[in-house]
């Protein structure tokens, strides 16, 4: 007798290389197969899997700084906007908003690597003062640049 959750295990490592390997008409059919449950664990993982992407630089963003997905992403997005209303997408971008609001406390409360003063910036006509809140702008620009992409598919 095999184990139910070593098949469910396969079949969403299976479906993930159909993703990575951009199948979407397999991808489509594979999410298909799979129960409400397997399919909501997918969708999660993918999402973390673009997340880990994004931070690691393997993701790269456009001129008005949206990032840009692999096709499949889409394929998923669109999956999970039918099935689930968007819920899942909702949950894991106010899951990120609240991370993003514990960083920026933590960089307004502990500002160690803040200069602070004159900045100058090369495309500028002028100096300007770099305030904390340009600062901690900066530092966490690349988690709100992803966000905000994801928000363009609910």
């Amino acid at each position: 007798m095999k184990n139910e959750n070593a098949d469910s295990k396969d079949a969403l490592q299976e479906l993930f290389e159909k993703y990575k390997n951009n199948d979407s008409d397999e991808l489509k059919a594979g999410l298909m197969n799979l129960s409400k449950e397997e399919q909501k664990e997918f969708i999660k993982d993918i999402l973390n899997y673009e997340n880990d992407n994004w931070d690691n630089g393997t993701l790269k963003s456009d001129e008005k700084f949206n990032v840009i997905f692999p096709p499949n992403f889409k394929v998923v997005m669109e999956f999970e906007k039918a099935n689930f209303n968007g819920e899942i997408l909702s949950d894991f971008i106010k899951a990120l908003e609240e991370w993003l609001e514990h960083e920026e406390m933590e960089l307004y409360d502990d500002p160690a690597d803040f200069e602070g003063g004159d900045y100058y910036d090369e495309d500028s006509d002028c100096d300007e003062d770099y305030t904390i809140d340009d600062w901690v702008a900066d530092q966490t620009g690349y988690l709100r640049d992803f966000i905000d992409s994801l928000k363009d598919f609910k």
